[in-house]
């Protein structure tokens, strides 16, 4: 990271577009196997990708901490916290509801 933010030279996926890949890329070497056994390492690691992101989107509980470990879904949710009271400090329009 350059001041403090994430660098834009790599890809990002989020958790439904990584199975649907991976799914799609064993949908298509699949009926290769028998021709090319090498695609076998390929198709291996699509399912194994795929079922994984699967269970992680099974498990997601809107915010995403259901996956981490303790430590970072504590530090998750206080910035999410803190976020939040920084909003309502600062939003006059929101304190009129509190």
């Amino acid at each position: 990271m350059v001041g403090g933010e994430p660098s834009l030279n790599y890809i990002r996926y989020d958790e439904i577009d990584d199975v649907v890949a991976s799914t799609e890329l064993l949908s298509l070497i699949t009926p290769l196997l028998a021709a090319e056994p090498a695609l076998w390492k390929w198709a291996i690691i699509a399912a194994q990708n795929g079922l994984q992101g699967a269970i992680v989107c099974a498990l997601h509980d809107g915010m995403g901490v259901s996956v981490l470990n303790d430590k970072s879904a504590r530090a998750v949710l206080n910035w999410h916290q803190e976020r939040e009271a920084r909003i309502r400090k600062n939003d006059w329009l929101t304190s009129l509801r509190y």
